[in-house]
């Protein structure tokens, strides 16, 4: 099995070595000028076809001190929101009803929600995985490289060269930014480093808010770096590029990124002010926006199934809609936070 999945790897880094070549030749870049787009005003409308909010039933001990230092994760069993604070996973039903919590002993890096097969936990030295039936602790795969720096998890399915799951890891190892590989089914973990190597030692960002997430094509992550969006699988081509060289807004840090059915939405900081970006998967045309038309702003969250799930108090949600699009009766209680729901167009 070990020469069987050690000819699979190399078959695979070769494949992706021939898309890299291609990628560089003629790679999707897309020019961005925030300057020119700073005045672009749109309706919450023009976005979404509908707000709804879920408030999520914490016991006293365990809620939040802010939403903020919590992040979200959707299924189709529930919602799972990860103190961070705490290192603590909070579960809950749809309903927003309180199931449990996941605490492991070393902390949490970094999670990721697979629908009804598994959690997966990134903690400070293995990889947990939990059954999200019954939360409870399946594997636990050690992490024993010294000098290796992970930073976020996310799971491939049914990779077509191993034909088994795959837990992809990104992280640092000698100073080098680099994507990690599990193989399930044969326990091996395999380290590439990245084709064009970047010295994150001065940039912990570049480990700590780069971040995989799905989509209903597949597995991508965002490097916090660049803000460039690469498809798991081929991690030698960028699916999408963004160029700011013409523009003179300073530093960009990139904070998220999801995909809906038909567009891609990023938001990023860039002199003090927080931008939404908007992209036509198909066509790569774009606009970007700081607030809606009538002063709200649009949250990204997570995105699932054409629905962006954000998390926050019922104090902050006004500032997140529209008038007359959600019943102001589902905010009443600001105790607990709330998930708002964005259906998308």
């Amino acid at each position: 099995m070990e020469r069987r999945t050690t000819h699979i790897r190399i078959l695979s880094l070769a494949i992706a070595a021939v898309t890299f070549a291609a990628a560089c030749s003629n790679s999707p870049t897309i020019k961005v000028d925030l300057k020119k787009a700073q005045k672009s005003r749109i309706e919450m409308t023009a976005l979404c076809v509908s707000v709804d909010a879920v408030q999520l039933f914490f016991p006293d001990s365990l809620r939040p001190e802010s939403p903020k230092a919590c992040r979200l994760a959707v299924a189709e069993d529930g919602f799972y929101v990860l103190n961070e604070q705490k290192s603590r996973i909070d579960c809950f039903y749809t309903s927003g009803a309180y199931r449990s919590s996941i605490i492991p002993e070393s902390g949490i890096t970094d999670f990721f929600v697979t629908d009804k097969e598994s959690i997966d936990v990134l903690s400070e030295n293995a990889i947990l995985i939990y059954n999200p039936g019954t939360l409870g602790l399946e594997k636990r795969v050690p992490l024993t490289d010294s000098l290796l720096t992970l930073g976020s998890i996310g799971r491939r399915k049914d990779d077509p060269f191993s034909h088994t799951d795959v837990i992809e890891l990104h992280g640092m190892k000698d100073g080098t930014d680099c994507i990690c590989e599990y193989f399930l089914n044969d326990n091996k973990l395999f380290i590439t480093a990245n084709p064009e190597p970047i010295d994150a030692q001065n940039l912990p960002s570049a480990v700590a808010d780069s971040r995989f997430f799905s989509s209903g094509d597949g597995l991508y992550f965002m490097y916090a770096h660049s803000g460039d969006i690469w498809r798991s699988s081929a991690f030698f081509s960028p699916e999408y590029c963004w160029d700011f060289r013409d523009d003179n807004t300073g530093a960009i840090s990139f904070r998220n990124a999801q995909m809906s059915d038909n567009r891609l939405y990023m938001s990023l900081e860039a002199d003090g002010s927080c931008w939404l970006l908007i992209a036509d998967r198909a066509t790569g045309r774009h606009f970007t926006v700081t607030t809606m038309r009538d002063g709200t702003s649009f949250p990204l969250g997570v995105i699932k199934n054409n629905t962006n799930y954000y998390l926050c108090t019922a104090k902050e949600a006004g500032s997140h809609y529209s008038q007359g699009m959600i019943d102001p009766d589902l905010l009443k209680e600001e105790t607990n936070p709330v998930i708002l729901k964005y259906k998308l167009k």
